[in-house]
């Protein structure tokens, strides 16, 4: 609240558990996120929603945070994505096709992301 006071930007980020754990942060207090390869948050999302002021609906998910889900990554897919998800493709050196198999270890690394 402070930083909307203050008219700063404020972007929340993570990877990972990091990133879903963001993004429920990003909708209860209603501020931006980009993450990555963050778990879905369906499940995460109906936990901490409710009638009250700063719940975590599906509209502040979708309006404010962007997820991005490298493709053959297991770990995004854990739960269904509420957020506007964006797509990156995962190669090898050489843009070498990953394996879908043993994508999650290749394609989960933020160095991929």
């Amino acid at each position: 609240q402070e930083a909307k006071k203050r008219s700063t930007k404020l972007v929340l980020t993570g990877h990972s558990l990091g990133g879903g754990i963001a993004e429920i942060v990003a909708a209860k207090l209603d501020v931006k996120a980009l993450v990555w390869s963050a778990p879905g948050t369906r499940y995460s999302q109906a936990y901490f929603s409710g009638n009250d002021t700063g719940s975590v609906s599906e509209e502040r998910m979708q309006r404010d945070t962007v997820v991005v889900v490298p493709d053959n990554d297991a770990v995004p897919r854990v739960d269904s994505q509420q957020s506007v998800v964006q797509r990156i493709q995962c190669f090898r050196k050489f843009h070498m096709p990953v394996n879908y198999f043993t994508g999650t270890a290749e394609c989960h690394k933020i160095q991929k992301s």
